[in-house]
This record gives structure tokens, C-alpha cells and sequence, in this order.
């Protein structure tokens, strides 16, 4: 423990010159059996015990007030940075230890050797902060890491406790450090693969040590995107495709492929015999499908649900060969929840085209705490387009229904030269060099090409990409955007993310 000297103040003047001495003359004054003090001396005495008390007190809470944050070194915007140098600091905290940076890592020179602290592609910047509130000051700095795919990320090393913290969430959001009104902020922005600060942040917040020893961001809040630069008009955003591409692909002759007996089988399923684990669709037997028709595709074994892909045409093979695909006839869905099966003439042929499973999630996705099954069919490709369909069902009648994409919530505006595009939704923005394209922009960006229905940290989006020529061939950018209930319907919220192609 720091040893302090005692406040010095009139009123403590009266007290001895050691606390071992003040201890006994106290001490002495309670143990005196001869004569009882008189009141008003007893009671001067505490008045002078509680105010030394209140004044040491206020010394301490002065002592162990947190240290300055302050920057050691800053190149994150990658101007001039000094890939041959160096620099050395030494701290007050630490006197006898000098402290080096070069572009690969931060060390302490220590009489052992160099003990190395943070690594990096290289160390951005470095500030000086007390995150644990214990008097010496954590080397925290925004870290660039990988050869191919670059991310950038915060890396707090607490020296005193030879204890290294890290922010990072690689491939999804870069984390950068900045020095605010003498705080220490991070901004969160969504991985692009370039420079670290070419696209406004999404959000930020204090860097801070959770008591469970998490670095995080604290306070954390939305981040106002910049205002469009003077002359940035609108641009159309055409989602005819969209709304077309997202709804619902349903088969036009229900059980064509199938004969009178497997139809007649289908409209009477014995829910008790029918398998219940999932199968991999580019290891399935013929034994895999139940009677030669149903392959068990997709399963949420919490919520006790199970999707198979009706198979029609089913050739002449041995139980354990596995069937091509390709050779077999798309010929609806089957739902089965509980003891209950319901048959939907959703089209598949996706799936087997790139032998690959649905995706399937049950959860409460309109919050009336009840699961609900949402299904993810890939129905329509070729060169430049890849389209999935989602269907949302409701597990308590067995119907379904697909989100409402006739509204984008994003705004698309370019400069007068028509070089450059920027895009804004859910407080992001995103800049798009559109000289890339090859051919003059024509005014206007196409949606409904490539849609792509994904699980994003357990939440349903809708990937989309943005076509600026108009003829998919000029997919500069993409967006995802989260399926959210509102007003009796799912329907497109605000993006979550915005993606530069060009940096990929």
C-alpha cells in the first residue's frame, strides 16, 4: 500500500508527531481509572479525531483519483507511417522500464530482455489508459491482423497484471480507438476489408473491462452518419425484382411427379413413423427417403420440427447408393410438427441443384411467445443471380407466409459526374466509386438479382446485392437487412450492415 503523510491543518497541530504516539496517548486517555475527564474535553477530543479522519479522508480519495488518458502514438490513418521506425516512452508507474513501439508490437525493455506486449500488422495507435481503476495505466491500441483478410481491432494489455485484453469481432466489424474530450472511445464499423476509416462508424462507445474481465464498449450508442456532400442527388431504387424474386415460388402442378399411391400417401401421413433427424442431402441414401418420397432435410429438435423435401422419380438403385439429385423431381414440402403433417407445393430445385440443405430456424419471430418455423428454399440461379424464398409458418395452424420486400428502407444518392454513389440505411453510409463500373451509370440501382436469406448472429436477414448497372453485371455494394415484425406482418427493417464489393 502507498504510504501517505498526514494532513497538515491547525486543527491537527494538537495531535503528536507519530500515529504510534497518538495511538497511546488515545489509548491512555480511555484506560485513565483516576479520574474521570470532564465531558467537554472528551468531547473535544472526538471532534479532532473525526475531523483528521475526514481530512485524511479527502487525501485519499485525491490519491487514488484515476491517471490522465493520454495518446502515445497515432497513424491510423495510414499517412506517412513509419514502417522503418520507432519510438520509447517511460511512464511514472513504471520508472525503471522503458517501453518501445515499432509497426510490429509494443515491448518493455525490461534487465531480462524485451517482454513483448501487443502484436500487430501493424500497431495502429497506442493510448495510455486506466481501465481497472488501479492506478497504472493499460497500453491500449487499434491492432491491424491477418495477410488476406485484414481486420482491425483493440487490444488493451494490463501491464501491472501481465493480463491482455482484446475487442475484435474478425470478418463482421472493425474496432478503431480514438482520444475524445480526454476519453478513450471506440467506433464500431462494418468489416470492409480496406482502410480502416473509410466508411462512417456505426455506433460508439467507451472502452471499458466488464467485472467479469470483458473488454467491451460501454455506454454505446448510434452513430449519426455524416451529411451527403453539396450536389448529391436521388437515386431510383428499382425493387420491382424484388418483390417478385422474395415472394413465394409454389409448384404449378402439385404431385406430378409422384404416383397415385404416393399422393394418396401424402394426404394421410402417419406423423409417428416419419423420421425425425435430418439428413445431409449430398450423403443421402436411397434408404435415407421414407418410402422412396420423403427426405428428412432440416430439424429443430427443441421445437420438435422436421421438413423433407418431397422427392418424385426416384430410380432404380440399391438402398445404399445415393441417389443424384439432379435426377430427382421437385415435388413440394412436407412440415411435420408434433404428431400433425402438412404438405406445402413449395419448389426446391435449388437445393438440389447446388446439393445443398434449407435453412430452418424455430423461434418466436412475431413475439407472441410461440415458435414459429422460418424456412429458407433456394429457388432460382445462374450467371450473376442466386435466389432463395422465405417462408415463415405458423406451427399452431400449419399456413405460412413471406415477408413484405415491396419497401427498402434505404436511401441511394449520387453526384452530379455520376462517379460516385452513396448509400444510407440504419445510420450507415457507404461510399461506391461508380468509374468501376465499366459503363455509364444509368440512374438507377436493381434489386432482386441476388437474394440471399441468411442467419446472422441467430437473427434472420435478407442479403441483398445492388445491381448498378442494371443488368447484373455491376454488384458494387450489398446490404443486409433484418426480417422484423411489425403491424401484423414481417417485412424489411433498417440494414444492419453495408457492404463495399470493390474491397473484397
Amino acid at each position: 500500500m502507498k504510504k501517505t503523510n498526514p494532513p497538515r491543518s491547525p486543527f491537527s497541530t494538537p495531535l503528536s508527531r507519530a500515529a504510534r504516539e497518538t495511538e497511546l496517548r488515545i489509548r491512555g486517555i480511555f484506560q485513565w481509572k483516576k479520574q474521570r475527564p470532564p465531558l467537554p474535553f472528551l468531547a473535544l477530543m472526538a471532534a479532532a479525531v473525526l475531523m483528521c479522519g475526514g481530512l485524511v479522508s479527502c487525501q485519499a480519495e485525491a490519491e487514488t483519483s484515476l491517471p490522465e488518458t493520454e495518446l502515445w502514438l497515432d497513424y491510423l490513418t495510414l499517412d506517412n507511417f513509419p514502417w522503418d521506425g520507432s519510438q520509447e516512452i517511460q511512464l511514472p508507474e513504471y520508472p525503471d522500464i522503458t517501453f518501445r513501439w515499432t509497426p510490429g508490437e509494443v515491448a518493455a525493455l525490461e534487465r531480462e530482455g524485451e517482454f513483448s506486449l501487443i502484436s500487430g500488422m501493424p500497431v495502429m495507435n497506442v493510448f495510455l489508459c486506466d481501465l481497472t481503476g488501479d492506478g497504472n495505466r493499460e497500453f491500449c491500441a487499434t491492432v491491424a491482423m491477418g495477410s488476406g483478410i485484414v481486420d482491425y481491432h483493440i487490444v488493451a494489455y494490463d501491464y501491472a497484471a501481465k493480463t491482455e485484453y482484446i475487442l475484435e469481432a474478425r470478418g463482421e466489424y472493425d474496432y478503431t480507438l480514438s482520444l475524445e474530450d480526454g476519453q478513450l472511445r471506440v467506433s464500431r464499423r462494418v468489416y470492409q476489408g480496406g482502410p480502416p476509416l473509410q466508411n462512417a462508424p456505426v455506433s460508439t462507445g467507451l472502452l471499458s473491462i466488464s467485472p467479469e474481465g470483458v473488454l467491451e464498449m460501454k455506454d454505446e450508442r448510434l452513430a449519426e452518419p455524416p451529411a451527403p456532400p453539396e450536389g448529391y442527388g436521388p437515386v431510383e431504387l428499382d425493387a420491382g425484382l424484388l418483390q417478385l424474386a422474395a415472394g413465394e415460388t409454389t409448384l404449378e402442378h402439385p404431385y406430378e411427379f409422384l404416383t397415385q399411391e404416393e399422393s394418396a400417401l401424402l394426404q394421410n401421413l402417419p406423423a409417428a413413423e416419419l423420421p425425425r433427424e435430418a439428413v445431409e442431402i449430398s450423403h443421402a441414401l436411397r434408404q435415407d427417403y421414407w418410402r422412396d418420397v420423403l427426405l428428412p432435410v432440416a430439424c429443430d429438435e427443441g421445437a420438435d420440427v422436421t421438413v423433407y423435401f418431397v422427392a418424385g422419380g426416384m430410380p432404380d438403385v440399391e438402398p445404399l447408393v445415393s441417389p443424384a439429385m439432379w435426377d430427382l423431381r421437385p415435388d413440394g414440402i412436407v412440415l411435420r410438427h408434433g404428431g400433425r403433417t402438412a404438405y406445402f407445393p413449395l419448389y426446391w430445385g435449388g437445393n438440389a441443384h447446388f446439393v445443398s440443405n434449407p435453412l430452418l430456424l424455430a423461434d418466436d419471430l412475431d413475439g407472441d411467445g410461440q415458435p414459429e418455423a422460418a424456412l429458407v428454399l433456394t429457388t432460382g440461379w445462374g450467371t450473376g443471380c442466386f435466389v432463395s424464398n422465405l417462408y415463415i409458418f405458423d406451427l399452431d395452424d400449419m399456413t405460412y407466409t413471406t415477408p413484405d420486400c415491396s419497401s427498402v428502407p434505404m436511401d441511394i444518392t449520387c453526384n452530379g459526374e455520376q462517379t460516385s454513389a452513396r448509400i444510407e440505411s440504419g445510420g450507415q453510409a457507404l461510399e461506391v466509386d461508380l468509374t468501376q463500373l465499366g459503363i455509364p451509370f444509368p440512374g438507377a440501382v436493381e434489386l432482386g438479382n441476388q437474394v440471399a436469406f441468411q442467419l446472422v448472429d441467430g437473427k434472420l436477414v435478407c442479403h441483398l446485392e445492388l445491381d448498378f448497372a442494371c443488368n447484373t453485371g455491376g454488384y458494387l455494394a450489398g446490404a443486409d437487412f433484418p426480417i422484423v415484425y411489425e403491424d401484423g406482418g414481417y417485412k424489411l427493417g433498417p440494414a444492419t450492415a453495408l457492404y463495399n464489393n470493390l474491397n473484397w
